[in-house]
């Protein structure tokens, strides 16, 4: 990355030295580098003479070539690089293998923590329903969020984990009106009997199937839900010990999934702030009265916005403001990521225009990161219609088919059964992030659990096989892989750059190592996890692709200790991309 940051530099300042000199009328410019198609047109590529030809009105050719006969007398530039010229008017550069040699020991790595000035990101990710499972539909939003999490987290920012949770409304309304009428006892003893999440799900779906037959118990769930949101005795109790149980499930499949999160407020938690956001909309004339609701045009552009209903219930669109308010004073955050499913477009349109009609953010402050829908086993997934399938359930079954996958390796049982759940989560994680978050995902466990193809265990494989190698050899050590930040180490050693003629599949490892802080920048920038999955899959590639035409082992003196650093650093860089998407690495396989 910092060659990179070097060569647009010295570009730039060649660009300015021939502007002068050939009085053209553009003074400066900035120069951005590309990554060319393949290998074999060069490490880096820049369009600036097609970008420049309207302006300058000269054919992008006659600009490249008196950029490149410029740069081809640039010591600073030939020191880095090898420049050349390609239609229809690139300019493209090739490192020279001691600056690739060099890069490898100066080797720049993603900062460890954040800065006392650095920005604040905060991420609401994961934020699933109380009183119900979590389901696999929770997953994406939670390793999409965590992943992101991590992201930011390697680049220096401060970043706020935060679980919004379902808690209140209309749906504890309507699991409070089943679970009455399935206890059927009088209130001091429902209130005092045992109820836990399984028995939660089938009063919900339960409620459902009834309400097709008997419409007026949406009615009662209204009711119910007012009477919640009023304070009644009764209700906050049920309220509260049907949330207990459900957090208690929420933080054993989070450990599971190795996801940590900072904050944990339900909508509840925003009910006494629901009531002053409603009249400070309607003072500044930003919501008005319609028929009985309290709303928020905007104009033909958009359906408008209900802030209040009929019967003076708040809906989420009125929590979501309150929380927004107080993220807003209490992290002071550069932005706020919302990872949630292409389904609530619309609602974060609305949300980000009415934030910023009222004065509480700027809209591009706020960021929707959508995601596609999850079809399992060919289903699209619903809690109402009975189809959830328990997130539990699916990664014990991950964890079972990883485990089968193990059999025949020589380990203990417990071993096995360590090596098992990180392989069949690290699967099941890595099936999702590898895919662009916008797609929808048919869940496929041969993809996701294939040892050759582009998977968690594929990768995973190929650290493995690494650090054996690295193993082997008395120049090189490893740590132990439990602790993700661990890395395979180079005991007082460095690459020696002189008498060593870099093959060109050693040269293609250094390349794409390179590229590692890029690729993770531009996930942070886009929001895009896949891009750092892509990459680990090329990387693998170009390690196996080594591996297969050249010795290490066996390779003479110089070469071989070379080379046990190169693939050490491979081990390092793969293992720091895995663990920037939530999976870890096994010691063994």
């Amino acid at each position: 990355m910092e060659i990179k940051r070097e060569l647009e530099r010295i570009l730039a300042g060649i660009y300015e030295s021939v502007a002068a000199r050939e009085r053209w009328g553009v003074a400066t410019i900035e120069v951005r580098l590309e990554n060319p198609p393949s290998l074999e047109q060069g490490d880096f590529a820049t369009a600036l003479p097609l970008r420049l030809a309207p302006t300058l009105k000269r054919a992008p050719l006659e600009i490249a070539s008196r950029l490149l006969s410029e740069a081809q007398q640039d010591e600073a530039l030939l020191a880095i690089a090898t420049p050349s010229m390609a239609s229809p008017g690139f300019l493209n550069l090739r490192l020279r293998d001691e600056a690739l040699k060099d890069a490898l020991n100066s080797e720049a790595k993603l900062p460890a923590g954040s800065l006392a000035s650095a920005p604040t990101i905060v991420i609401d990710y994961s934020s699933p329903n109380v009183a119900k499972p979590m389901g696999v539909g929770h997953l994406r939003s939670t390793i999409i969020g965590d992943s992101l999490k991590r992201i930011y987290c390697a680049l220096g920012w401060k970043v706020v984990g935060v679980n919004h949770l379902g808690d209140w409304g209309t749906q504890m309304g309507k699991l409070l009106v089943a679970f009455k009428r399935q206890r059927g006892m009088s209130n001091n003893k429902f209130l005092m009997s045992n109820v836990d999440i399984a028995e939660l799900l089938k009063l919900y779906v339960q409620f459902h199937k009834e309400a097709e037959k008997h419409p007026e118990l949406e009615e009662q769930a209204k009711l119910e839900a007012k009477k919640l949101q009023d304070g009644d005795k009764e209700n906050r109790l049920l309220w509260k010990r049907f949330t207990a149980a459900s957090y208690k499930e929420f933080r054993e499949i989070y450990k599971r999934l190795g996801v940590r999160i900072e904050s944990w407020k339900g909508e509840s938690a925003y009910q006494p702030k629901l009531a002053a956001i409603v009249k400070n909309a309607l003072d500044l004339s930003i919501a008005q009265h319609s028929e009985g609701a309290v709303v928020i045009s905007f104009g033909e552009t958009m359906a408008p916005w209900v802030l209040q209903k009929q019967d003076g219930a708040y809906l989420y669109t009125t929590t979501d403001l309150a929380a927004l308010r107080y993220r807003l004073k209490t992290y002071h955050p550069e932005k706020i990521l919302y990872v949630v499913g292409n389904e609530q477009t619309l609602h974060f349109e609305q949300f980000r225009h009415a934030a910023e009609m009222l004065g509480y953010s700027p809209k591009e402050k706020i960021v929707h990161v959508k995601f596609g829908l999850v079809s399992f086993e060919g289903k699209k997934l619903s809690t109402r219609a009975g189809r959830s399938i328990d997130l539990s359930q699916v990664l014990d079954e991950a964890v079972k088919r990883a485990s089968d996958i193990l059999k025949d390796r020589e380990m203990t049982k417990r071993q096995r059964a360590r090596v098992a759940e990180i392989v069949g989560i690290g699967a099941l994680k890595y099936h999702d992030l590898v895919q662009g978050r916008t797609h929808d995902i048919a869940f496929d466990w041969d993809r996701a659990l294939s040892l050759t193809g582009n998977s968690a265990p594929y990768l995973q494989y190929v650290v493995v096989r690494i650090n054996s190698i690295l193993r082997k050899s008395k120049i090189l050590s490893t740590k132990s892989k439990s602790n993700p930040k661990s890395k395979t180490t180079v005991t007082g050693y460095r690459l020696q750059v002189t008498g060593w003629r870099l093959a060109p599949t050693e040269r293609e490892l250094l390349r794409r190592m390179l590229k590692f802080q890029e690729v993770v920048e531009a996930a942070a920038a886009s929001y895009e996890p896949h891009r750092i999955a892509e990459y680990l899959y090329q990387l693998a590639g170009s390690f196996n692709r080594f591996y297969e035409t050249t010795p290490v082992l066996d390779a003479a003196e110089l070469e071989r200790s070379n080379r046990l650093l190169l693939i050490a650093r491979v081990a390092n860089t793969l293992q720091t991309g895995l663990h920037l998407l939530g999976i870890e690495v096994p010691e063994r396989m």
